[in-house]
């Protein structure tokens, strides 16, 4: 069973990029990572996973971008039955582009697919915990190298990528639904 569910029950969050000896004023400009994070459930393996990009839109055409990387490498493995549970955002997943999307998948490398909607506000989940970790992660990549600025979520990625057992996803929305 795959679990993908935003950062937050109202959505993908975004990650606001505080360079540790950044000036506190409102005229500079701020950089945003938006973090989408699941958690994948299987017969053979079970581990969390984070799909980061500079792309901060929430519409369902980036959450099924972040999403691709993590599906194809489950295509591989031969993985013919799919079970997405997530929370119902209208603008992220539960509209006539991720259906659309979802049907196209499916049918190209014929795999069954399940999207089960959660009604929102049934508490926090893993996923959730997740979104909570990787922030946790930035926050102390940032204090503990002051003297490093970090401009984007490849920069972001490469700082946690060796500190953590989550796998972790880069994404562009251009091209890639």
């Amino acid at each position: 069973m795959l679990i993908v569910r935003p950062y937050n029950l109202i959505g993908m969050k975004n990650y606001t990029i505080r360079q540790a000896g950044e000036e506190k004023s409102s005229y500079y400009f701020e950089r945003h990572v938006s973090i989408h994070s699941g958690y994948l459930w299987s017969k053979l393996e079970q581990y969390g996973f984070v799909a980061l990009s500079d792309d901060t839109s929430h519409m369902g055409e980036s959450c099924w971008a972040s999403i691709q990387q993590l599906l194809n490498s489950l295509i591989e493995k031969n993985i013919k039955h799919l079970t997405f549970i997530s929370d119902s955002p209208i603008s992220q997943y539960r509209n006539k582009t991720i259906f659309y999307l979802i049907n196209d998948f499916a049918l190209k490398h014929e795999v069954i697919v399940r999207w089960l909607y959660l009604e929102a506000g049934h508490g926090k989940s893993i996923p959730d915990a997740i979104g909570a970790i990787v922030k946790k992660k930035f926050d102390d990549l940032i204090s503990l190298n002051p003297n490093e600025s970090y401009l984007n979520a490849q920069q972001l990625y490469d700082g946690i990528l060796n500190n953590t057992s989550l796998k972790l996803f880069i994404y562009q929305k251009i091209g890639c639904y």
